[in-house]
This record gives C-alpha cells, sequence and structure tokens, in this order.
C-alpha cells in the first residue's frame, strides 16, 4: 500500500471541513454550486500544496502551454470548494477565456457531481484541467466535493 501525498492529505482534511460548512446553492452566477465563503479558508492549504509540487506545476504547464511552471502561482485567479448539487443540465461557457482546473477533495464520479468530462472520476487530489470555454454537462446526481481553480490564460 503505497503512502498518500500531501497534497490527497490537504484534499481529504479540506473535503471533512467544507462539507461541515456548506448547505445550500450559495453562489450568484453557479446556481449548481453549493459555496461557503468561510471555506476558502479550508481549501487555502490544498490551493498552496498543489502549487508547491512540481510534477503537477510541470503537466499543467504541459497541458496549457504555457512556457514557465514557475508563473503558475500568478494565475491562479480565484479559487472555491464547491459540493455539486445534483441539478442536471449544461452550462454554456462557464469561465470564458479561463483555464478550470477541477480539484478532488474526495473521490468524485458521474454519480457524485462530477460533470461528463474526458477524467470520469478522481480520487483526493487527482484534478482535471478544463477550458473554461468549454459547456459542462451536468447529470442528476451530487454531493460530492471538489475545489475549482480558475487560471488566468497567458496574456490575460
Amino acid at each position: 500500500m503505497s503512502s498518500a501525498s500531501p497534497l490527497q492529505i490537504a484534499a481529504s482534511i479540506a473535503a471533512a471541513k467544507v462539507r461541515s460548512r456548506i448547505s445550500r446553492t450559495s453562489h450568484s452566477r453557479y446556481p449548481w454550486l453549493f459555496i461557503s465563503p468561510e471555506s476558502k479558508d479550508d481549501v487555502r492549504s490544498v490551493v498552496q500544496t498543489w502549487l508547491s509540487d512540481k510534477g503537477v506545476l510541470e503537466q499543467v504547464s504541459r497541458e496549457i502551454n504555457t512556457t514557465s511552471s514557475a508563473d503558475l502561482s500568478h494565475r491562479v485567479e480565484e479559487f472555491y470548494p464547491i459540493v455539486w448539487t445534483g441539478r442536471p443540465g449544461i452550462l454554456k461557457t462557464p469561465f470564458p477565456g479561463k483555464t478550470l482546473v477541477i480539484v478532488g477533495l474526495e473521490y468524485v464520479n458521474s454519480d457524485n457531481g462530477l460533470p461528463h468530462l474526458s477524467k470520469t472520476e478522481l480520487f483526493a487530489g487527482d484534478f482535471i484541467l478544463v477550458s473554461g470555454d468549454q459547456d459542462l454537462q451536468f447529470s442528476n446526481k451530487g454531493g460530492g466535493t471538489s475545489l475549482f481553480i480558475i487560471l488566468k490564460n497567458e496574456g490575460q
């Protein structure tokens, strides 16, 4: 059995804290998310751990075609924890001109809210990059906790 990475540990700890604070839809633009403003501090360590992981930085830099992984922290525009609500439908262009990073704070898949993406599941600490210009299709299932990190694209 392999030991958990610092990112997996930080994500698991944050998931428990986030779940205890979020109880209703609370995002004005994205009503399909449950968000607690107080929970932002609960996930800050996950963002910091994610940004300090050299392997993560290299992978993200390759995927978003940036020249330097060192500037990735300057591209973080916003981050917040979410609990998927289970509202079905398609969300058109959720973050225009940005890159959305979805980090699993716990195991998430289509049975607990993860949208239909190229990755069908995320374990604690796993992530997927999604173009903010890409439509997100949701199923009618929810309950999983994740972290959204919004990255500015180069030149913004």
